[in-house]
């Protein structure tokens, strides 16, 4: 507070500790300890009991805004409209910090449908607001989503720089992915970087289940157009990815179609997009991954540069998780493989077996092992042996590869399978 030359209002200043026996040290002390605290309107709960009171005293207050509704002219798209944006946003300001029971979101519900005339005798307040087009319009699901936005936020607008360079901006973009060919553990990020001013301008992870590399490169180009509107400048993005760029170029020539793949972050480039005037943006491809060595002029030298840049950044903001994120994930890519080794284990049991049923007859019975091998590696079953280097072959696994093979592959030192048994 020194540095700053603040004096601090000790009428507004309290201490607050999350456990009993610090509690208790800090009022030994002398200090003026806080169990709950209201800040910003929302209401923070330093220990195990909901404190919730200055929430449910704003949902009490919702009377006179739903007065207004019942008495509004609009009609009732525009008054369903005003429900998540005025009275929810009002009533349930914090909710992701700070629980309600839900027969006080059910007392807004039913408050909400009297207030809108949709409520004849019998009719259930949770069937109505459910089945709305804008779910939003319901209080339980407002205040579900409201969570899962602060779960997952979106950090393409929260730039690291706004500093901008003469001229044109020239913003490099690029996307990374880690296992893009299997859906389910492919971990995505972004990022942006500034070639005039040779600042980084944001980076990030995808949000949400998808996790693709266009949708990555999507959203790189999602935070440069969103800080080209910021910074009021003109903008030309470089990005490898052909994708995005014939997209925005597509939006610029009004010759757009929203496709259906990706179409929720299409839409939202296109609005973007749309917020430039006329000459003030441009998007054009870079080759990925150059090599500044094979460069032959100073363009492709800039280019190769700041392209790298940009995948640096991208790849970096893709590591840059939490330790608890990045455990889970690895137990989850662990599981995954030796469950995929287990199952071509037995791929290769059932493959055998019917391979040996229909060719018994034609077979000499005293064909060499060696044969039989040289038969299944044409099957593709090397990468089943990949899995199996990969990851320490458990005894159920072993098992197998001695009743398909007649023998076990040799083990390193630690406890790993390696590819040269055959």
């Amino acid at each position: 507070m020194d540095l700053l030359d603040l004096t601090p209002d000790d009428s507004k200043t309290y201490t607050w500790a999350v456990q009993p026996g610090s509690r208790k040290q800090l009022q030994a002390l002398g200090l003026p300890t806080c169990t709950h605290a209201r800040e910003l309107g929302g209401v923070l709960s330093f220990g195990r009991a909901t404190r919730n009171a200055a929430l449910v005293e704003h949902c009490h207050d919702t009377a006179e805004l739903f007065a207004r509704l019942r008495r509004s002219p609009a009609p009732l798209r525009h008054t369903v409209f005003a429900l998540p944006r005025k009275v929810w946003a009002r009533a349930l300001h914090g909710i992701s910090i700070c629980p309600l029971s839900e027969a006080q979101v059910h007392s807004l519900r039913c408050s909400a449908v009297k207030a809108l005339r949709v409520c004849p005798a019998g009719c259930s307040a949770l069937l109505r607001l459910s089945i709305h087009s804008d779910l939003e319009a319901d209080p339980s699901f407002y205040q579900l989503w409201v969570v899962v936005r602060d779960l997952c936020p979106d950090l393409s607008g929260n730039f690291a720089s706004t500093a901008t360079g003469p001229g044109i901006q020239h913003l490099f973009t690029d996307g990374s992915c880690i296992y893009p060919d299997l859906p389910e553990l492919a971990l995505a990020s972004w990022g942006t970087v500034n070639a005039s001013s040779g600042q980084l301008i944001g980076s990030g992870p995808v949000p949400g289940l998808a996790q693709t590399i266009p949708r990555a490169e999507m959203w790189a180009a999602i935070c440069s157009l969103k800080w080209g509107l910021f910074c009021l400048v003109s903008v030309i993005i470089w990005s490898d990815s052909a994708y995005v760029v014939r997209g925005i170029r597509a939006i610029l020539a009004n010759a757009f179609v929203l496709p259906r793949e990706n179409s929720d972050l299409w839409a939202l480039i296109f609005d973007l997009t749309a917020q430039y005037d006329p000459g003030t943006l441009q998007a054009q491809h870079v080759p990925s991954h150059i090599d500044v060595q094979a460069c032959d002029s100073p363009l492709d030298e800039w280019l190769a540069f700041w392209n790298d840049k940009a995948d640096r950044l991208g790849a970096h903001a893709n590591g840059n998780r939490g330790l608890k994120l990045a455990g889970a994930r690895q137990a989850a890519v662990s599981f995954y493989f030796e469950q995929t080794a287990i199952l071509e284990a037995l791929f290769l049991v059932y493959s055998r077996i019917a391979d040996s049923t229909s060719a018994r007859a034609k077979r000499p019975h005293n064909e060499p092992v060696s044969a039989l091998q040289t038969r299944f590696r044409s099957t593709g079953y090397t990468k089943f042996h990949l899995h199996v280097r990969l990851f320490p072959a458990s005894l159920f696994v072993r098992s197998l590869i001695f009743f398909t093979y007649g023998t076990l592959p040799p083990q390193n030192a630690s406890g790993s399978a390696g590819l040269t048994w055959w």
